[in-house]
């Protein structure tokens, strides 16, 4: 359970970003070239998550990744590049400017179930 961290660079979590159980952030990769991968040398590359972004169970983040505000990531999800504001990614796609725009006040399972009514 939780959520590993592997920061040899720098990660940047912005407030309200919620996490599932065994998500992964790393912030470095191995060197490699025309020559193969380097064991023992390292390219590092910051990532950085803004405010309000919700990852599901086992979403991973790789390197130099910048995921927006208000962002949701699916479950099993491998996050790379560049993530705008309010997108979903899920299926191994970005779906760009999602109406996925979360209020101040998170809801209870009941207040929920009520609205479905």
């Amino acid at each position: 359970m939780g959520c590993r961290v592997a920061a040899m660079s720098k990660i940047d979590v912005g407030s309200g970003v919620l996490f599932a159980s065994d998500g992964y952030l790393i912030d470095y990769n191995h060197k490699w070239d025309n020559d193969g991968v380097s064991v023992n040398e390292f390219k590092f590359k910051p990532i950085e998550i803004g405010n309000k972004s919700w990852f599901g169970l086992r979403a991973v983040v790789l390197a130099g990744a910048k995921v927006g505000k208000g962002v949701v990531v699916g479950a099993q999800e491998v996050v790379r590049g560049d993530v705008p504001d309010h997108s979903l990614v899920l299926g191994g796609e970005i779906k760009k400017n999602t109406d996925l725009h979360f209020s101040e006040k998170h809801k209870g399972c009941k207040e929920m179930e009520d609205q479905r009514k």
